[in-house]
């Protein structure tokens, strides 16, 4: 038969009668159980840490706060920056502002202008212009001339979209003879592949460009279809061969495409008498 028994509960103190048969007369509810069981936890649990906001002692994995206010007030201090023209305090938000209004920044041009020597020409150059970032050149013209000259990776300087005048007809031709599917056998559905050059544009290009010999980057035997998974794996291989790593270069393009045609498209470059062949 169930009795009744009166006790006090322990987390809310309060005097509660209860009326069961396997009742153990700690705890009103099980709402009081769990509030207590999590008390335990949090006063033996070493990891408990003071807020960074409100200094209050709270147990939490990888938060700074101990509540969503707290962490709302903490962004809005991490965000809080000091003009270097004025000397007020102002909230940048999430980006990377120097000034608090646009007429401190051209306060701040006009009194400290900008001054450099172009990388290209050598011209001293004086500017008030606000910009985001420091200048190097005193033109675009000695920006262009100077990027050509340095470029490293053989890729060229002009934008990539062009590829040549006979590139639309050529492309068109590879995709005919691929059967419009891709080299690793994936038949996209409406999504047009791509066409790809085995042996970058940049490297038979630029090597027209110093020699003066006609060489068309766009043959066929240079061009393979790819569906777009694979042809931003083969553009991530074509690092390596940039570099004058084969071996990574082959085992990179080998998952993509046909070792084959590979193979044709290196023998093709080969013939051409390159100064970029050191293969």
């Amino acid at each position: 038969m169930p009795k009744t028994i009166r006790f006090i509960c322990r987390q809310c103190n309060l005097e509660v009668e209860k009326t069961t048969k396997h009742h153990t007369g700690k705890f009103c509810s099980i709402i009081c159980r769990n509030r207590a069981l999590c008390d335990r936890k949090k006063a033996n649990n070493p990891k408990r840490k003071a807020c960074a906001v409100c200094s209050t002692a709270f147990y939490a994995r990888g938060s700074k706060t101990c509540s969503m206010a707290c962490k709302l007030e903490y962004g809005r201090r991490k965000r809080r920056r000091i003009c270097p023209q004025c000397r007020a305090e102002y909230d940048s938000g999430f980006s990377r502002v120097k000034f608090c209004s646009r007429k401190c920044a051209v306060l701040n041009q006009t009194l400290n202008p900008m001054t450099f020597d172009c990388l290209q020409c050598g011209k001293h150059v004086v500017t008030r212009t606000v910009t985001s970032r420091p200048r190097k050149f005193c033109s675009r013209e000695c920006g262009v001339i100077y990027h050509k000259e340095h470029d490293t990776q053989g890729r060229g300087y002009e934008r990539r979209a062009y590829r040549g005048a006979n590139w639309p007809a050529q492309s068109k031709l590879a995709r005919e003879r691929d059967g419009f599917i891709c080299a690793c056998g994936n038949v996209p559905k409406g999504e047009k592949l791509s066409v790809d050059h085995i042996i970058p544009f940049g490297l038979v290009k630029t090597f027209k460009e110093k020699r003066g010999d006609y060489i068309d980057p766009n043959e066929l035997v240079n061009l393979i279809s790819l569906c777009r998974s694979c042809h931003g794996k083969k553009t991530q291989a074509e690092r390596k061969l940039l570099e004058g790593d084969m071996i990574g270069f082959f085992s990179e393009v080998k998952r993509i495409m046909p070792i084959e045609r590979v193979n044709a498209a290196l023998e093709w470059w080969s013939n051409c008498p390159s100064p970029w062949n050191r293969y």
